[in-house]
């Protein structure tokens, strides 16, 4: 779908609705200006999800530095209604003018999203009704462990955690179920550094929210406290809080990916196709409910940019 030479004045939200088609996970949007018209630009968009909750805002599309498009990806898009909001830049010296395309794809593995050295494939599906063209590379990022936490309102919940030399960063993912989150009133989460010293804070404004910390220090291992504070409409009340540990590798592994022999694809609609991967275990020692984390990147063959990223996980 597409609107072609449209007009915001300054100051001015314009809004797009687009809802989610079925079995679609994924979306390209792309602000654009027809440069040999010679029309003015000094505008950009913000993004929010089914829940209204925001989760991007991209660049400002300007004429005067001959910008002309601006392009974004966003993958495991939920069904729904998304919100597209176009805002004329405020100090613009005229209104802008601009086109607004999106684009939907997905692409789906078959019954799992895992590998292991005895079983290297990935099988998947292109659910769109465009035949693409892709090339293919795979990286291993780091580890992943997923675990819920029992919180309750009678104080702060402390999880030590260490970051070690191989490692670049930690990031937490928080859920609450709807009806968890219902029940509290304020959820804040900070972590702490050995020394006490806060280096990062946040809090739950919706249902899911993240915080991350960086290794620093000349030590080998870097020690962290994991601080959450959660307050509730009742006190004697509590909820189990849905946890997605992903730790970063300093330099990702970088992961043979082939399509018979062939590091190039072109996946024709609801057609089956495969990718072969070849990988050895890293010498990096990982917790034992943890697993090797990566992706396999799906890049545009005339721009290189990457247009999908399937998530997968290595079993050793």
């Amino acid at each position: 779908m597409s609107w072609k030479d449209q007009t915001i004045n300054q100051g001015m939200i314009k809004r797009y609705f687009v809802k989610v088609p079925a079995g679609q996970n994924s979306m390209k949007i792309a602000l654009s200006r027809d440069a040999s018209s010679n029309k003015y630009s000094r505008c950009k968009y913000f993004l929010s999800d089914n829940n209204g909750i925001q989760i991007h805002q991209s660049s400002v599309l300007y004429s005067v530095n001959k910008d002309e498009k601006t392009e974004n990806y966003y993958y495991d898009l939920e069904p729904g209604i998304y919100e597209i909001d176009m805002d004329g830049f405020f100090l613009a010296s005229d209104p802008s003018t601009y086109n607004l395309a999106v684009e939907f794809s997905s692409i789906q593995t078959i019954d799992k999203n895992e590998v292991s050295p005895n079983d290297t494939r990935i099988e998947f599906v292109n659910y769109f009704n465009e035949t693409k063209n892709y090339n293919i590379n795979s990286e291993m990022l780091g580890y992943q462990r997923h675990y819920n936490l029992m919180v309750d309102g009678n104080g702060t919940y402390k999880m030590p955690f260490t970051i070690t030399k191989p490692e670049s960063y930690k990031e937490f993912n928080f859920t609450l179920s709807k009806e968890e989150f219902n029940k509290i009133t304020d959820f804040a989460f900070q972590i702490l550094d050995e020394n006490g010293k806060a280096v990062n804070k946040d809090g739950l404004s919706y249902r899911t929210g993240s915080i991350t910390a960086d290794f620093s220090g000349e030590k080998d291992t870097a020690k962290y406290v994991l601080e959450i504070i959660p307050a509730f409409v009742n006190k004697e009340l509590n909820t189990s809080l849905s946890v997605n540990e992903i730790t970063y590798f300093s330099a990702p592994v970088s992961v043979d990916a082939m399509n018979s022999a062939k590091t190039s694809l072109t996946l024709y609609p609801n057609n089956i196709k495969y990718i072969d991967l070849n990988f050895s275990r890293p010498e990096i020692t990982i917790p034992a409910d943890a697993n090797y984390y990566g992706k396999i990147y799906f890049k545009s063959p005339s721009t290189g940019k990457t247009e999908y990223e399937l998530p997968i996980n290595f079993k050793f």
